[in-house]
C-alpha cells in the first residue's frame, strides 16, 4: 500500500494534468467529471500498460480526489487487479469487499477479484463461496464461465469432488451454456478436463471415460492433449484393460516429446513404469523409472523414481539390489537434491535387512544398525529435506532401539527415546505419530521412568483414537504397558483406570488377562485382597 503523503502528491499532479488538458467552457459539475474522466485514463494508461505499481498510486489518488466520481468502482476495481499482480492479495479482499455494496454494474468482477484472491491466498472455502455468489446472483455476468470453473477448482483443493461435478455439470448453468456455444475455449476445455478427473477420483470411471472419450481433439494444446490422454490411459488401467494403458502410456512418451516443459516427460516415464508393473513387467518397470533419475528430471520426480525402483525391488525380495541402486545414486549425484531420499531409503534398508535376520544373528550383525544411524544422520544433519525429518528421526529411533536392546546399554536407550521424541513433533498426525510417541513411552519404561512412561501411553493412545482412526493393537499393548508401569511405581489408580479400559475395549485379549493377573497381584501385596477379587 502506498503512503498517505505520496498518494496526496499524485493526487495534486492529476488534478493539475487534468485541469491543464481541460480547455473547454462547461458547468463546474460537468467540469469537474471531464476532469475525472480526463485524470482516471491517465491512471488506467498505466494499468494497460502493465505498470502496475504506477497504476495503483494513480488510482488511488483518483479515488481520494473524486470520492463521488461514477468511475470510482471502476478505480478501485482496477487498482486491485493491479494489487493481484504484485501479490497483494490481502488488501485485496478488504477492499473489494468494503465496496461492493457501492460497486452497482462492477459487482460481479468485484466478486471475482475477491474469489481470485482468495483462492491465491489458500482460502479455498472463500472463493468458492464468493465465486457462487457471482453465479446466483449475475448468472449472465461476463465473467460467470470464469467463476464456474474457479468454483470448481476450488472445491477440488478442498477434496469436495461432488460439489465441483455440482458446480460444472448442470445444463442451465454457466459451464455448460458455455461448453455448448463454445466447445472449444480453453476454459471450456480445462473444465471438461477437471470434470474427467473429479468422476476418476470417485471411482466412475464410465462417466469419466465417456467425458474424455467425448471430448474433441481439435483445438487441444500439446498440453491439453497429453492430461486429455494421460487420464484415458489412467482410466484403462484401474479398469485392467492394461493393453489399451500400455498403448496409452507409450503414447504418452511420444507426446511429451513435443512439450517444453520437462514435467510431462518426467510424468510418461512415471506412468510407462507403472503400467509396466501392473503387467507383472518389474525389470522392464525398473528400466523406464530409471529414465527419471537424471539431472534435467525435476527434483520431486526423481524422488519418486527412486521410491518405486526401490519398492520393486523390495516387493522382489531384492534388497541387495536396492541397496546397490540408491548407493550409486548418491555415489552419482552426491549434490543431487534428491540424496536424502536415497539416503532415508537406505537406512529403512538396512533397518529391515537386520530384521529379516534369524535372531541368532543379529548381535553380530549391529553393523546394519550403524550404517542404518549413519543414514539417517545424512539426512538430520543436512537438514534441507524437511518432509524426512520425521521419518529419518524416527528410523534412528528404531536402530537405537533395538542396538540398545542387544546391549543392555542404558545410554542407547535414552538415545532413541530422544529420537522418537524428535520424530513425534516433526511427523504429521499418523500412525506413524502414535506409533513414535509409543516409543518415547517404551524407553522412559526401560529406564525406569514410569510416572512418565504412563503420561506418553497416554498421548499416543491418545494420537490413535481422536486423530487417526484407533489402532487396537497399540491401544492395547499402551494400556498394558500403563498397567506395568503403575504396578512398578504402585499407582494403583493409574493401573486400575488402565485395567478398566482394557476390559471395555478388549475383554478377550491376552494383554487384558495379563493386566488383570498384574494388578490382583499387586492389590493382594498392598493389602487389598477384596478389591483384587473384585
Amino acid at each position: 500500500m502506498n503512503s498517505p503523503t505520496r498518494t496526496l502528491l499524485v493526487a495534486m499532479s492529476l488534478t493539475v494534468t487534468a485541469a491543464a488538458l481541460d480547455q473547454a467552457e462547461a458547468p463546474a459539475g460537468a467540469q469537474s467529471e471531464v476532469r475525472a474522466r480526463l485524470a482516471f485514463d491517465v491512471a488506467k494508461r498505466f494499468f494497460r500498460n502493465d505498470n502496475h505499481a504506477s497504476a495503483i498510486e494513480r488510482l488511488e489518488a483518483f479515488v481520494l480526489l473524486y470520492p463521488d466520481s461514477t468511475l470510482k468502482p471502476e478505480a478501485v476495481l482496477l487498482g486491485n487487479q493491479a494489487r493481484f499482480q504484485l501479490g497483494q492479495f490481502e488488501g485485496m479482499v478488504t477492499e473489494l469487499q468494503a465496496g461492493l455494496s457501492t460497486a452497482g454494474t462492477w459487482s460481479d468482477r468485484y466478486l471475482f477479484w475477491i474469489g481470485e484472491a482468495q483462492f491465491a491466498l489458500g482460502q479455498f472455502a472463500k472463493a468458492a463461496e464468493a465465486y457462487g455468489l457471482l453465479i446466483e446472483n449475475y448468472p449472465e455476468s461476463a465473467r460467470a464461465l470464469e467463476a464456474a470453473l474457479g468454483q470448481a477448482q476450488a472445491y477440488y483443493q478442498l477434496d469436495e469432488l461432488k460439489q465441483l461435478i455440482a458446480t460444472l455439470e448442470p445444463a442451465d448453468g454457466p459451464f455448460q451454456k458455455s461448453a455448448n456455444a463454445t466447445p472449444t475455449a480453453e476454459l471450456v476445455i480445462d473444465g471438461r478436463l477437471l470434470l474427467a478427473n473429479a468422476y476418476f477420483e470417485l471411482k466412475e470411471l464410465g462417466a469419466a471415460r465417456l467425458l474424455l472419450e467425448n471430448l474433441s481433439d481439435e483445438g487441444l494444446s500439446p498440453e491439453r492433449f497429453w492430461q486429455k490422454y494421460h487420464l484415458l490411459a489412467s482410466v484403462y488401467l484401474v479398469e485392467k484393460s492394461l493393453d489399451q494403458a500400455l498403448s496409452g502410456a507409450t503414447n504418452l512418451v511420444q507426446l511429451a516429446r513435443g512439450i517444453a516443459d520437462p514435467i510431462f516427460t518426467a510424468r510418461s516415464a512415471d506412468f510407462h513404469g507403472d503400467v509396466l508393473l501392473a503387467l507383472k513387467k518389474p525389470d522392464d518397470a525398473i528400466s523406464v523409472y530409471e529414465q527419471n533419475l537424471t539431472t534435467n528430471v525435476p527434483v520431486d520426480w526423481r524422488r519418486s523414481a527412486l521410491l518405486k525402483i526401490s519398492n520393486v525391488y523390495v516387493e522382489g525380495n531384492r534388497l541387495s539390489n536396492a541397496v546397490q541402486r540408491l548407493e550409486r545414486f548418491f555415489i552419482q549425484h552426491p549434490n543431487d537434491p534428491a540424496t536424502g531420499l536415497s539416503h532415508m531409503t537406505l537406512g529403512e534398508l538396512r533397518l529391515r535387512q537386520f530384521y529379516l535376520l534369524p535372531e541368532a544373528g543379529k548381535p553380530k550383525s549391529t553393523n546394519l544398525l550403524s550404517e542404518a544411524i549413519g543414514h539417517f544422520d545424512v539426512v538430520l544433519q543436512s537438514g534441507s529435506d524437511k518432509d524426512l525429518l520425521g521419518k529419518s528421526w524416527a528410523g534412528r529411533g528404531w536402530a537405537l532401539w533395538e542396538w540398545g536392546t542387544l546391549s543392555g546399554r542404558a545410554f542407547q536407550i535414552k538415545a532413541a527415546g530422544d529420537a522418537f521424541t524428535n520424530a513425534v513433533q516433526e511427523l504429521p498426525r499418523s500412525r506413524e505419530q502414535a506409533v513414535a510417541q509409543f516409543k518415547v513411552a517404551d524407553c522412559l519404561f526401560e529406564g525406569s521412568e514410569h510416572a512418565s512412561a504412563i503420561s506418553n501411553y497416554w498421548a499416543a493412545i491418545n494420537i490413535t483414537t481422536n486423530t487417526v482412526g484407533r489402532d487396537d493393537r497399540l491401544v492395547d499393548r499402551a494400556l498394558y504397558q500403563i498397567v506395568r508401569s503403575g504396578v512398578f511405581r504402585l499407582d494403583l489408580p493409574s493401573a486400575g483406570q488402565a485395567v478398566s479400559k482394557l476390559l471395555e475395549w478388549f475383554p478377550n485379549s491376552y494383554y487384558s488377562d495379563r493386566s488383570m493377573l498384574l494388578y490382583g497381584q499387586s492389590l493382594n501385596r498392598q493389602g487389598k485382597p477384596s478389591e483384587a477379587r473384585e
